[in-house]
């Protein structure tokens, strides 16, 4: 399993760890300094993406899709997660 921390500009520090398979993400642990509400959404975000293939536009749209139900994140932004999991290749 990969880690990146990521210092997200203005913000707080990201921790991804993953494991990327045949392209696409098998696993996936979002850790660091940052507050989400409710607190089991980032369980929910870590979930949509296990299948995900690892480009920016599936990785955003599974993200946006849990934010999109009223889930408040503070410290980091999808774009963020898609950038740390993009190095990940």
């Amino acid at each position: 399993m990969q880690m990146i921390d990521y210092k997200v500009p203005g913000g707080k520090l990201l921790r991804i760890k993953a494991e990327i398979q045949d392209g696409k993400i098998d696993k996936v642990m979002i850790l660091g300094d940052f507050f989400v509400h409710p607190e089991d959404a980032i369980e929910e975000i870590e979930k949509s993406l296990y299948g995900c293939p690892l480009n920016k536009n599936d990785i955003l749209e599974r993200i946006n899709r849990i934010i999109s139900r009223g889930v408040s994140i503070i410290g980091f932004s999808a774009e963020d997660v898609a950038e740390v999991l993009l190095q990940m290749k």
